[in-house]
């Protein structure tokens, strides 16, 4: 009686699937980093508004000193 090999079907698919290329691979990224910034701004944020300190509470000092022509503006927070 004839006897038939039976592979299965992941080693057939893994055996003759070509390889990806290293630019489609996943890579780590910094967003860990800018999502942790981004949670402090926030969390500075909204200590501001609770406690009053709004946009509203803030003074803005405006100076025309000549320094080269330019105006120079100085905020005060």
């Amino acid at each position: 009686m004839p006897s038939m090999l039976t592979v299965s079907s992941t080693l057939r698919i893994a055996s003759t699937a070509a390889p990806s290329a290293p630019i489609l691979s996943p890579r780590p990224t910094q967003l860990a980093a800018a999502s942790a910034a981004d949670s402090v701004t926030r969390t500075n944020s909204i200590a501001r508004l609770r406690s009053g300190r709004s946009l509203a509470g803030m003074s803005i000092h405006i100076s025309r000193k000549s320094y080269l022509g330019s105006k120079q503006v100085a905020f005060v927070l």
